[in-house]
């Protein structure tokens, strides 16, 4: 009898290049070894003209607090030594043409058949989903100091009750980030349905009435 669907998952082998997400792969040094179709469509450089270079130098990412990603201490090469994981960040990065996008950054760790390690890092372009909470943030600074003072004592006043459930914390984390409802289901591992109900429950506990309204709410009282 063969036993061959029961073989370990590390076993796969994987081609980054065929997904729909930005993907890079490089070494421990940070060179790029591998740059699939859909990073040339986010940030505009040709495989030809990134493989060999070392990540930081092309890309320039830096974390939501001004830290270089891409340093020779960067977090992903330091967990992979230590055989931690690396959790998904944002980050900006520098597009060919100079423009700064943000970017959701998921890493992954690999092997080569010789053993050698590499890191796998996917992206998706989240650049509009800051801009829009920037913005709605800018809108309520810009309030009449008056109004922004009967605001605040209303908004203390009802504020939403902290009793959001570990998925809720999660579901709502995913939003900050702009995951669509399919693809917080993907991310839990859970159906569509149930991520859409997670989805209202946390927007009705939060009080408000919208995706955007709710990471708003959330960011001002410190749940993300």
């Amino acid at each position: 009898m063969s036993h061959s669907l029961a073989r370990p998952s590390r076993d796969l082998l994987i081609d980054v290049t065929y997904t729909a997400d930005g993907a890079f792969v490089v070494d421990l040094r940070q060179r790029i070894l591998s740059w699939n179709a859909a990073a040339e469509a986010l940030l505009g450089y040709r495989e030809q003209e990134v493989l060999g270079k070392q990540c930081g130098a092309v890309l320039g990412m830096c974390g939501n607090h001004g830290a270089d990603c891409t340093s020779p201490g960067c977090n992903a090469i330091t967990n992979i030594i230590r055989g931690r994981l690396t959790p998904c960040v944002e980050v900006t990065a520098r597009t060919k043409t100079g423009d700064i996008r943000w970017l959701s950054l998921s890493t992954m760790t690999a092997h080569t058949p010789a053993g050698e390690a590499r890191i796998v890092h996917l992206f998706r372009d989240i650049t509009e989903q800051r801009q829009a909470a920037q913005t709605a943030q800018q809108a309520g600074d810009r309030q009449p100091r008056r109004m922004v003072s009967a605001s605040a004592t209303r908004t203390e006043e009802r504020r939403p009750p902290l009793t959001l459930t570990r998925r809720e914390y999660e579901v709502l984390r995913l939003l900050a980030i702009g995951q669509t409802t399919s693809e917080i289901a993907t991310a839990l591992s859970i159906s569509p349905i149930t991520a859409r109900n997670h989805v209202t429950r946390v927007i009705e506990k939060l009080e408000v009435k919208t995706r955007l309204q709710a990471v708003v709410v959330a960011s001002r009282f410190g749940l993300i």
